[in-house]
């Protein structure tokens, strides 16, 4: 009986750390998407005007969050006009030629989260 008791808690606690990690996941994409959402919005006139230095001085806004690695702001060719490290250039978690819409994926240890800026024409 012990042994089942114990059996029928390991299965409760499983289930509880992997709903309590697709939430803690969910809520981080969440909290991401607002920061891109904003980001995107912000450096509009940087990406039309091609001024690297408005972009860059708006990716390094990112040094006050701990949890961002890297932020990047290019082009629809793939033509990067700014870049932001926190230490060490880090490598994109996907291929910029093969986006087409929003995407998030989740590697080992990161997440790669990738937003398109729609400008007003």
């Amino acid at each position: 009986m012990l042994i089942t008791a114990y059996a029928v808690l390991l299965v409760t606690l499983s289930i509880q750390t992997v709903s309590d990690i697709i939430k803690s996941r969910a809520a981080l994409i969440a909290s991401l998407e607002a920061v891109a959402e904003v980001i995107g919005a912000s450096a509009e006139a940087a990406l039309l005007f091609e001024d690297t230095e408005s972009a860059a001085r708006l990716l390094s806004g990112f040094a006050t969050a701990a949890h961002i690695q890297s932020a990047y702001l290019s082009h629809a060719d793939g033509h990067q006009i700014a870049a932001y490290h926190r230490n060490k250039p880090q490598s994109l978690g996907f291929s910029p030629d093969v986006i087409e819409q929003p995407m998030t994926v989740f590697s080992n240890t990161r997440l790669h989260l990738y937003r398109p800026i729609m400008m007003d024409e």
